[in-house]
């Protein structure tokens, strides 16, 4: 799942759209917390096409608080950012006769750099026995997967204890004190983690702030039902079937999913799918 997770953070994973059309204005609001325009924000919007061929984003300048771009009709992620600021990206299908989103621009340092360069470092640990894991498993490797498999449960563990304390000092990380990559960190840790339920709350406040993607809430959101033997409601979660291959944990309702991973800045389901096809 982590390259799943990483295309979540950065951008996000395949859209349709469509092409050779007349390009139209969108403007979507782009301030701090506090409402306040900021100096030099740029606007970025790509389709996820583009950015698996290396093509760079569509950027326009934005001014007063209002980011405006031109964009052909197409489903895009679209972030803005000044030099000390960031919104995270947001999915927009475009044109739509009304678009209620809002790039709300968070600190990309926080009060606490500590904590903030500590988040990091976590992650840095878990992502890395986890691309040694892949790596194991795609060789055949057996001894050395058991083995990675075995510093993975260590490395969780240890995260784990750290984030508790934390957790219970001050609850979830907001980006005033961990900046951008704190609060995104913090979630990850989690969603490797025993406490997603318990942290779910302070994850909808902090996602409903703008300072973590829907897109991951809703695979928390999941994993969490997965967790307590409910079906989920996004379809991001997968698990091995009896031939050894990947398949789609139980959902909700098939009917709606695709409605429901729209309103959470996720592609249609058939296309996430895609991801995991060998």
């Amino acid at each position: 799942m982590k390259a799943i997770r990483l295309c979540l953070v950065a951008w996000s994973c395949s859209v349709l759209g469509l092409a050779h059309a007349d390009p139209s204005l969108l403007t979507l609001p782009c301030y701090g917390a506090d409402g306040a325009p900021l100096a030099h924000t740029e606007t970025f919007a790509i389709r996820a096409a583009d950015l698996e061929a290396g093509r760079p984003p569509i950027k326009a300048d934005a001014h007063d608080g209002k980011c405006a771009i031109a964009l052909e009709p197409g489903a895009y992620w679209v972030k803005a950012q000044s030099p000390e600021w960031r919104s995270v990206p947001v999915l927009v299908r475009w044109p739509a006769r009304s678009i209620d989103r809002v790039l709300t621009m968070i600190p990309m340092n926080g009060r606490d750099s500590a904590r903030q360069q500590a988040l990091s470092a976590m992650v840095r640990r878990d992502q890395e026995v986890r691309n040694a894991l892949s790596d194991a498993q795609r060789a055949g490797d057996v001894d050395r997967v058991a083995q990675l498999e075995q510093d993975m449960r260590a490395v969780d563990s240890e995260n784990e204890s750290q984030l508790r304390q934390w957790l219970a000092e001050s609850g979830f990380p907001r980006a005033a004190d961990v900046g951008f990559s704190g609060v995104s960190d913090a979630w990850l840790l989690i969603q490797h983690s025993q406490m997603i339920a318990d942290q779910l709350p302070a994850m909808r406040a902090a996602a409903e702030a703008g300072e973590l993607a829907r897109s991951n809430l809703a695979l928390s959101e999941d994993r969490a039902r997965m967790y307590a033997g409910q079906p989920q409601r996004y379809g991001s979660q997968l698990k091995s079937g009896t031939d050894g291959k990947l398949a789609l944990y139980p959902l909700e309702s098939a009917e709606q999913v695709d409605a429901w991973r729209e309103a959470m800045d996720l592609e249609p389901l058939a296309d996430y799918l895609k991801h995991f096809e060998h």
